[in-house]
This record gives C-alpha cells, structure tokens and sequence, in this order.
C-alpha cells in the first residue's frame, strides 16, 4: 500500500516539564508553557492533557479534523480503573474525557469548528491518522487538519514513559510525501519508539525514514 499527499502548516506541542530532554535538539524549540488565557477558566480546570496540548499549539480549527492517538488519555484511564476497583464509583466528568473523540470533540467545541470529526485509536498514531485522512481527502475533496497525540503511561503502578506531545498538520492533495507499508516481522517497541517525535526528528531536514508497528513497516519518502 502507498499514498501520496502534501502537508503545510507543521505544528508540534511538547509540555516544557520535558524541555531538558530536548535541549540542544531540533525539538527543543517545540517544548512550551500551555497557553491557555483564551480559555475561560472555568473550562481550563477540566482539561485533559490532550486537550490543553491541542488548544495550546493551535489558534483555531476550521476544517475537517482527524484525531489519532494509540493510548489516548492512558493515565486517566488508569485512574477511573482504579478508582472503580477501590470504590465501585468513578467521575463522570473525568469518564466523558477519557474516551478517544474527548479531545477532538472539545477543541471543536472551543473553536466553534463545524466540520467532520474523525478519531483512530491504532500504532502507530500518526501513520494511521495520515492514512485515514487521505481516505477522508479522496472521498470529500477538502483539505484534513491531522493532529496526533501521545501520552505515555506513568504511575506509581506502571511507570513507562513520561512524556506527553501532539503534533498538526494540514493535509492537502499532492506528491511531496510518500507513505509505503509493508509487511514485517518486526514487533513495535512502544517504549523506544514515538511516531510523532520520528517525524519531527525528520521532517525539518527531509530525511527519509522507516517506522516499525506490529508486523509492518510504514517507510516514509520526501519528495521534494
């Protein structure tokens, strides 16, 4: 399988909370404070942390969306878990924003966008996202705003990886882009292995690279 696509208007949100474990690097520049003063207070304090990162890196929303994100809101999922099993109660609000389309739905919301929504849960997060865009793009002819969240699980309990970030794109029709998958026998590592920060690692810089998922390989092609 293979596609082609454009992308324009790049955007990425790393918390500065992980500013030290991209200094020096071309994702430093990323890494920044929530910018939230648009918001009304009242709303900030039930943010998830998808949501602050999606409010914070885009100023608003005004196109079809797709969302994607493998693991979602992992930690406060694991939360309603417990609380469940310790109590038999868990939140309602906190229940509403841990399903997949919360974060996606809620920015619409915000921005008062009117267009489709799409969410994808599947690793990895941004492949899929971009493949299910261009899905959208061909049935629909308009251009699809991509963003990709990742958050790693991280408590006392279950202590994997720390860090949290969403990146935008706008995806248009074009051929500066090439996903190929392929079959593989490679299993993915989700420890090692963040689909967004690959791209952003290589985006700037056009340098062709391969993601590894469960049992295929998504190759990635600048073309210009």
């Amino acid at each position: 399988m293979k596609f082609s696509f454009n992308i324009e208007n790049v955007k990425a949100f790393i918390p500065e909370e992980f500013k030290d474990s991209f200094s020096g690097t071309s994702l430093e520049k990323y890494c920044s404070v929530f910018k939230l003063d648009h918001i009304p207070s009242i709303e900030r304090r039930r943010l998830s942390k998808g949501t602050k990162c999606v409010l914070s890196m885009l100023e608003n929303i005004e196109q079809p969306l797709v969302y994607s994100s493998y693991k979602g809101e992992i930690n406060r999922s694991l939360d309603l878990l417990y609380s469940l099993a310790e109590s038999g109660v868990v939140s309602p609000t906190s229940f509403s924003l841990s399903v997949l389309n919360a974060v996606p739905a809620v920015s619409s919301i915000m921005y008062k966008n009117h267009n489709d929504i799409t969410a994808v849960s599947s690793s990895p997060s941004l492949e899929n996202a971009l493949l299910q865009a261009y899905i959208n793009l061909c049935d629909t002819n308009k251009n699809q705003l991509v963003i990709s969240y990742y958050e790693g699980a991280y408590k006392e309990y279950l202590k994997q990886d720390n860090l949290y970030c969403c990146i935008s794109m706008e995806m248009s029709f074009g051929n500066n882009i090439t996903i190929e998958k392929q079959n593989s026998d490679i299993k993915y590592d989700l420890a090692s292995t963040v689909s967004e920060i690959e791209f952003l690692k290589n985006y700037e810089n056009k340098i062709n690279y391969t993601i590894t998922s469960d049992y295929s390989k998504w190759m990635w092609h600048f073309n210009d």
